[in-house]
């Protein structure tokens, strides 16, 4: 069965917990999993944060490389209407647990030529 890592307590509706092990005796098994676990710190502060992996020198994360790379901007579009109010896009969302002036819901209106909201 398992074994107990630590133990926690509960004040005003957080959790904390007490180990007397280090966090990093948990996160060693697997450097990519504790780097996604960390939200992909780079590999410097990836050592800085679990002693264990400072012998670490390269850590593969597709994530990563993808989030470096330039986005080619989106090709320009021929207008598809000639005058304002001749196409117009609207948003509507709700309903929302926190009011504005007793309201719940909100409308957003667009014009396609203008751009004016």
């Amino acid at each position: 069965m398992g074994r107990l890592i630590g133990e926690g307590r509960e004040s005003r509706r957080f959790y904390y917990l007490e180990s007397s092990f280090p966090v990093s005796y948990f996160a060693t098994s697997k450097p990519k999993l504790v780097h996604d676990c960390l939200g992909h710190p780079s590999l410097p502060k990836l050592k800085m944060t679990v002693p264990s992996l400072k012998n670490l020198r390269v850590l593969e994360c597709k994530s990563c490389q993808l989030g470096k790379r330039v986005r080619s901007l989106f090709p320009q579009t021929v207008k598809r209407c000639n005058s304002t109010f001749s196409t117009i896009h609207f948003d509507f969302w709700g309903p929302s647990r926190v009011t504005s002036f007793d309201f719940r819901y909100f409308v957003t209106f667009i014009d396609e030529f203008s751009r004016c909201t």
